[in-house]
Parts: structure tokens; C-alpha cells; sequence
């Protein structure tokens, strides 16, 4: 959905709960919600949809949504029920973020380095340097004399990137 017809896309997902696709009408509901800045709703809807039926990028976006609210405990317990999934990558690399603001680099690095599907995964490198850096642990995986590595926090951590993967997705 674009910009400005959130109204109308709600009204219509809206229609779609009482049908066989409420699981993916409520979490586009969530969507809507995320974007307004209604965290709570979006919980709400989020909550039902996973009880509906199993959808990755529900579980991912309710994590998400937790660390919204600053509810970090459980954000982070979303973000592990992810772990060992075909798709665990995103998890992973919201759960360093997570780790990034609590500033425990030290997990946040062994998080980092424990992706093994780095593609499509935006700042990835600026990450794993910046946490590289922090800790005090090169490795070999990164050639930092190809990178500037001396990011702050917040060009690595951007609240608005918590849906950059979800707006990919639209």
C-alpha cells in the first residue's frame, strides 16, 4: 500500500478477517498500525494472527514491535522462537540491533557472526565492523581496509529501518 490510502486498505483488510485469509489480513492490519505509530494495536493484531496460524514475518514484525514499546525481554524472546528457521538471519540481525542499543557489543558481535546468510541484509558490514571495533575481535571475514569503520550508533541503528525489511516485502 502507498502513502495516504491506509483507510481505505484497513477498511478492506478489515473485510478479509471474517475470511479464510485473516492470519494476512491482520498482519497487514499490523502493518498499518506500525506505520501510525499505534504499537499496541499492531500488538493486538499480531497476537491474533499468530494464533491463526504461523507466519515468519508476523513473528519478526511482533518482535519488532516489542522493541518499539522498549519491551526488550520480550522482543528478544520472539526473536529466538525465529532461531533455526530457513529465514533466521533477520532475526538475528534485529536481535544485534536489540543488543547494539542494550550496548552489549560482546553478545551482539557473537549474534553477528553466527549469520551465515548475509545477503540482502542492509549495513550488515557496517555493523560487523562497528561491533568488531567495540569488542576489540577482528576477523578475517571482513576486509577493513575496504571499510570506513568508524560508524556511530545511530548510522547503524535507525528506528526507521526496523521496517525496512517489511516495506521491501510490500
Amino acid at each position: 500500500f502507498s502513502r495516504g490510502y491506509y483507510d481505505e486498505a484497513e477498511k478492506n483488510f478489515k473485510l478479509l478477517v471474517s475470511s479464510n485469509n485473516a492470519a494476512s489480513a491482520l498482519y497487514q492490519l499490523a502493518r498499518i498500525e506500525v506505520i501510525r505509530g499505534n504499537y499496541m494495536n499492531a500488538l493486538d493484531y499480531l497476537k491474533k494472527a499468530n494464533t491463526i496460524e504461523y507466519n515468519y514475518y508476523a513473528v519478526l514484525l511482533t518482535g519488532k514491535v516489542y522493541v518499539l514499546l522498549n519491551n526488550y525481554l520480550e522482543a528478544k524472546e520472539t526473536f529466538m522462537m525465529l532461531y533455526g528457521t530457513s529465514s533466521d538471519s533477520y532475526a538475528k540481525i534485529e536481535m544485534v540491533k536489540l543488543l547494539i542499543r542494550e550496548e552489549n557489543y560482546d553478545e551482539a558481535f557473537t549474534t553477528i557472526c553466527s549469520i551465515s546468510d548475509r545477503k540482502g541484509i542492509a549495513n550488515f558490514e557496517k555493523m560487523y565492523a562497528f561491533l568488531a571495533k567495540k569488542t576489540n575481535a577482528f576477523s578475517n571475514d571482513v576486509d577493513f581496509t575496504k571499510l570506513n569503520y568508524d560508524y556511530s550508533l545511530n548510522q547503524i541503528i535507525d528506528y526507521d529501518e526496523y521496517l525496512a525489511f517489511d516495506k521491501a516485502t510490500e
